[in-house]
């Protein structure tokens, strides 16, 4: 009896080792987020001991920098400010945020919302999750030597706070994006 409860066991191990190594070549963490694998960006937990993540102070936002330098352009206090500026012009509310700054965008499976720019990159995607949404946006969007400056990002955030509030795609009114909030 002892001797087929040890073989248990030892067969549930087995199984629970092999479904691990083959998630981790698969590229999956233990919560099922896709692993930078060249297709998409993790949907799950994107932060690990690498990760540069500020947290602008009062909110729940993360705001994931793929590099360090990112943050000198697409500042946190400017990022959050057109945030807010959203928010206010379209008046709805909505939970901050996970906001990933990067230099190439390469929107997740199953993205509600992406802007593609005629070279057929992607300027920035929206996935809406149960509590926050988990937005991509390239860098060069924030360059402050634009005149729209952090437009793309206004572009992708009024449409998932539209339907974050239940409101239809069609009744969306996109000017609120046209105007840089200061």
């Amino acid at each position: 009896m002892a001797g087929l409860f040890g073989a248990m066991v030892f067969a549930l191990a087995a199984c629970s080792n092999s479904g691990s190594s083959e998630s981790e070549s698969a590229g999956l963490s233990e919560d099922g987020a896709v692993s930078d694998a060249g297709e998409s960006t993790p949907t799950g937990t994107l932060e690990d001991e690498t990760a540069y993540v500020v947290v602008p102070e009062g909110t729940d936002m993360r705001i994931n920098y793929a590099s360090e330098a990112y943050e000198d352009m697409a500042e946190p206090d400017y990022i959050l400010s057109q945030w807010d500026g959203m928010k206010t012009c379209l008046q709805v509310e909505a939970p901050d945020p996970y906001i990933l700054v990067e230099g190439t965008v390469i929107p997740v499976s199953g993205a509600n919302d992406t802007i593609q720019m005629p070279d057929q990159s992607y300027a920035a995607s929206a996935l809406d999750r149960e509590y926050d949404a988990f937005i991509q946006i390239i860098v060069d969007d924030f360059d402050p030597e634009t005149a729209d400056r952090g437009y793309f990002f206004r572009q992708i955030i009024g449409p998932y706070m539209w339907r974050y509030n239940g409101y239809s795609e069609r009744s969306y009114d996109p000017r609120c994006a046209a105007f840089v909030v200061r």
